[in-house]
């Protein structure tokens, strides 16, 4: 059941019990359809079938996803406390910038700017 699980795009633990086949005419789950070929004869039943459809497998399963989606959440906290600590990091970086823009422009002016002349009248 895990190959099939993995195999249908975007299934998680949640889907297993509500699975559809649209191609199905009485619009079974598709457990029950394998279930069903199984009885009939038009399938073999294997070991690894059976056990994968266990309530201990499909408990496995459940906590397994179930764990994922946490250690998920953890990740993404992280990254956006790594943002923070970026986006604090470039502020000071820019701050320090225009502080030694303004230094540098002070510098010149006091250089280059001197005193006005003084205009006489005539």
């Amino acid at each position: 059941m895990t190959k099939i699980m993995d195999s249908i795009m975007g299934t998680t633990f949640e889907d297993e019990d509500r699975i559809k086949v649209e191609r199905l005419t009485l619009r079974q789950t598709l457990l029950e359809f394998i279930d069903k070929k199984i009885n009939e004869g038009v399938l073999k039943e294997t070991a690894k079938y059976k056990s994968s459809t266990s309530k201990t497998a499909i408990n496995r399963r459940r906590r397994k996803a179930e764990k994922e989606a946490e250690e998920a959440l953890e990740e993404k906290k992280k990254r956006n406390d790594g943002d923070k600590s970026l986006q604090a990091l470039i502020l000071s970086r820019q701050s320090e910038r225009a502080s030694s823009m303004d230094s540098f422009f002070d510098s010149l002016a006091a250089k280059y700017g001197g005193k006005e002349k003084k205009r006489s009248k005539k």
